[in-house]
Order: C-alpha cells, then sequence, then structure tokens
C-alpha cells in the first residue's frame, strides 16, 4: 500500500522528533548548538522557512484533511505544548510578564490577524454543518 502525503509527513516528523530526543538524552548542549541557537538567533529567517514549510504542510494535510479536524489537532497539540511548558512554569511566567507589559509590534498583528483569519473559517466550516 502506498503513503498518502500525510503518512509522509507523519513518518518525516517522527524521524526528526526521534533524532531530537536522541541527541537531547545523550547531549542537549549540542542540540542547542547546532539547532535550537542557530534557529532562534535568526528569527526572521526562521519565520520565513517555517511559513513556507508550514504552508506546503497545510497544503498537502489538507488534501486529506478537513480544516476543522486540522485545527482540532492543533487543540491536541495545543493541550501536550501546554503540559509541556508547566515544567517551567515560573520562568515562564517570568517570560509572560515581559511579553505582556509591550505593545503589539507589525509581526505580531500579522499573527493576530492570521489567527482571527484561521478561526474564522473553522467557524464558519462548523457553521456550514448545521
Amino acid at each position: 500500500m502506498a503513503l498518502t502525503s500525510v503518512d509522509l509527513i507523519a513518518l518525516i516528523f517522527v524521524v526528526i522528533a526521534l533524532i531530537k530526543l536522541i541527541v537531547l538524552v545523550f547531549n542537549k548542549k549540542g542540540w542547542y548548538n547546532s539547532i535550537a541557537k542557530p534557529v532562534y538567533s535568526n528569527p526572521m529567517l526562521s519565520e520565513l522557512f517555517l511559513l513556507i514549510v508550514g504552508a506546503a504542510l497545510f497544503y498537502f494535510i489538507s488534501q486529506e484533511l478537513t480544516v476543522v479536524q486540522i485545527f482540532a489537532a492543533v487543540g491536541l497539540a495545543a493541550v501536550l505544548f501546554a503540559i509541556a511548558f508547566l515544567q517551567y512554569s515560573h520562568e515562564f511566567m517570568t517570560f509572560m510578564r515581559e511579553v505582556y507589559d509591550q505593545e503589539f509590534n507589525r509581526i505580531q498583528w500579522l499573527h493576530l490577524i492570521a489567527w482571527l483569519a484561521i478561526l474564522a473559517w473553522v467557524f464558519y466550516e462548523i457553521l456550514l454543518r448545521l
């Protein structure tokens, strides 16, 4: 049986996640220096790259799933990330206080508008089913 695009995306993610977990177990500093630091040290380039990857992923995933199904999976991922961040609640709260004390910049406004558009799209799709 041939793999679908969603199967291939999941397989690629599994391989990358396994590599990351193995490297983190044996060499946290190596992951930090070779992956995390370069990505977060160059946010403009990283964001552009991730936007392109995200758009491609959305395109291929949307060939097999509806936007509502995709968004439900995003909800699950958000819960899993929230659980993971709870281990660092003190550090995260310090970070959040700094973020909340600042005004939105242009990029943040674009993110906000994009999220609102996605939320409206998902809500619209659900209303069509009623």
